[in-house]
């Protein structure tokens, strides 16, 4: 009794390392510091982590000691046959699910949580949480572009990664009741990191219409900022003719002097005149009719804005 007394005096190590305190001075002008204080949130995932771990800690335990035998106080699985526990089962599916859509937080960091595991921890993905989703990651880059894992996209992309991940447990129950305590904004942007790396818009061929050309147009996708045609990257890989004709688009007054050169040359050259013109060869240019259907929104969002604002006139 009194070890249980004298454990409700103090907090729990999990609670030590998530609470906060606030120092102030009293009316006597004494330091007074009030300890062991809990946003409702952190306070819900201590709960719920200590339920998972109690959950996992039980599995493949209950029934056992340490010699394989079954103990006299442990709790016997009512007779069923596998049929019935099927058709149960699929019941408490139904309720789960139905609560999962009442419950977006918990919707949201549960699918964070998986995606967490997969592409900011390289763990399996799924584990230990019943979802069907199921997350692919682009991994064929470095074999279509030998110079893609030093470019500023993919050095950009991992450092988010690295960022987002860090502060991030990797203990399953651990992690899940870290993301049920933040704030919606950072699991949605949790989420974007980890959805960025399962994008493929990789073409077999040159084609006018590139795959991708609305998710391009929902980010403002400006190639300009992220690639810059060089020697190595481009010039060295099409005909003199192809880059000759692509001169004449940024620095036409050179391209008489750059066909009396060699290839290499010629393509040295192309970079050095390309580099700040924001040229780019076409498969890199935004989709025409997409380009096309961003300029007429604006066009008719602006004449919309034109028009209510007449009318706000007219009515004042």
């Amino acid at each position: 009794m009194q070890a249980l007394e004298d454990g409700l005096q103090d907090y729990g190590e999990a609670v030590k390392a998530a609470a906060g305190a606030i120092v102030t001075i009293d009316r006597n002008g004494e330091a007074v510091i009030h300890r062991g204080l809990l946003r409702e949130a952190e306070a819900k995932a201590l709960r719920t982590l200590e339920r998972l771990r109690q959950g996992f800690g039980s599995e493949g335990e209950a029934g056992n000691d340490d010699t394989g035998e079954e103990t006299d106080d442990a709790p016997k699985p009512a007779a069923m046959s596998d049929r019935l526990a099927q058709r149960l089962s699929a019941h408490r599916t139904a309720a789960l699910q139905i609560e999962v859509a009442r419950h977006p937080q918990v919707a949201l960091a549960a699918l964070v949580h998986g995606m967490v595991q997969t592409v900011l921890q390289g763990s399996h993905y799924g584990h230990d949480l019943p979802l069907g989703v199921k997350l692919t990651q682009q991994d064929r880059l470095e074999g279509m572009a030998p110079d893609w894992p030093e470019s500023p996209a993919a050095v950009a992309l991992r450092e988010l990664q690295q960022v987002a991940g860090e502060a991030l447990p990797e203990d399953s129950a651990e992690l899940f009741a870290a993301l049920l305590a933040k704030p919606q904004d950072e699991l949605v942007s949790l989420l974007a990191v980890c959805v960025a790396s399962t994008v493929d818009v990789v073409t077999p061929r040159a084609t006018q219409h590139q795959p991708g050309a609305e998710l391009a147009q929902a980010v403002g996708l400006d190639m300009a900022a992220w690639w810059q045609p060089t020697a190595d990257g481009y010039f060295q890989h099409v005909p003199k003719a192809a880059i000759l004709e692509a001169v004449g688009e940024f620095a036409p007054e050179h391209v008489t002097r750059l066909a009396k050169l060699k290839k290499g040359d010629i393509a040295s050259e192309a970079e050095r005149l390309a580099d700040g013109t924001g040229w780019m060869p076409a498969i890199l240019h935004a989709d025409p009719s997409q380009q096309d259907a961003q300029d007429m929104a604006t066009d008719e969002e602006a004449a919309a804005a034109d028009e209510q604002s007449q009318v706000g006139a007219l009515a004042t």
